[in-house]
């Protein structure tokens, strides 16, 4: 997991520039549900609501390591449930999951 985390940390701002460069006149927002196994407790979810703030987003993603690992209950649902819960105001939506299991 820890190659993904760095990939969205190595890609997501020429992402978020590509995409303003296609849409223009859009205003583009960012948010991070990062989850972990459901036995992790407190550090089980590490959540950023949307913010246009693209380098406070990189920073928060910065802190999110991996642990453990090696096993697959991985908590999907709960994130899911946790990303619907968000500030969604926009009409236009993107949502990636990234997620590994072996």
């Amino acid at each position: 997991m820890g190659k993904n985390l760095r990939a969205v940390e190595e890609n997501i701002a020429s992402v978020v520039l590509r995409v303003k460069d296609a849409f223009t006149n859009i205003t583009v927002r960012v948010a991070l549900v990062a989850y972990r196994d459901h036995s992790e407790g407190s550090f089980e979810f590490k959540i950023m609501d949307f913010t246009r703030n693209v380098s406070e987003f990189i920073d928060v993603l910065n802190t999110v390591r991996p642990y453990k690992g090696g096993d697959i209950p991985e908590d999907v649902l709960g994130a899911l449930d946790k990303t619907i819960r968000l500030n969604w105001t926009a009409s236009n939506k993107l949502f990636f999951q990234i997620g590994m299991a072996k």
